[in-house]
């Protein structure tokens, strides 16, 4: 399975994702690229700007547009 379909079906699913969560749960390690490939095909992914937890900086959190509460 393609990191496209499993992105886009854990998406799907009504969950958001982060670049550190898809690295550990489907061993993507490029999502920027994943999610830039599945705009291009016509899916409407949001994200929104997170603080890190343990560090300073932050990062993004992708979501289904209109399916995610933050």
């Amino acid at each position: 399975m393609t990191h496209e379909i499993q992105i886009l079906n854990h998406l799907k699913n009504g969950d958001s994702i982060t670049v550190i969560e898809a690295g550990n749960l489907y061993h993507c390690h490029s999502l920027s690229g994943t999610i830039s490939r599945l705009r291009q095909a016509g899916h409407n992914i949001a994200d929104v700007w997170e603080s890190n937890v343990l560090n300073k900086g932050r990062h993004k959190r992708y979501f289904l547009a209109g399916e995610f509460e933050a």
